[in-house]
């Protein structure tokens, strides 16, 4: 019997839309098969102002600035080979900041 195809397989990199507080600085692990395998992980973080923040993750994961201000925004995250030379792939991720 044949596999589904298009069906996801284990956890995603990144969820399509994470919630967080205004207070406390947004953590956001990333999910990999292979966790120790050298890949370039870049970030854009675009507030609903238009206002970007840029930077590369660290130990597989994001951490955004504190104080973000209310509203939706998106991520984008890059993940490729070191230097993005062959191939990478895009994620997106919708991010809502609250009060507390």
């Amino acid at each position: 019997m044949q596999k589904p195809k298009n069906r996801p397989s284990g956890r995603q990199l990144l969820s399509e839309n994470l919630e967080f507080n205004q207070i406390s600085p947004p953590f956001i692990p990333l999910f990999f098969p292979d966790p120790v395998k050298k890949r370039q992980i870049v970030w854009e973080f675009e507030q609903e102002d238009g206002i970007r923040y840029t930077g590369k993750a660290k130990r597989n994961s994001i951490t955004l600035p504190t104080g973000l201000p209310l509203g939706k925004h998106m991520l984008t995250v890059i993940v490729g080979q070191p230097l993005l030379q062959k191939g990478y792939k895009i994620y997106k991720c919708n991010i809502t900041i609250i009060e507390k």
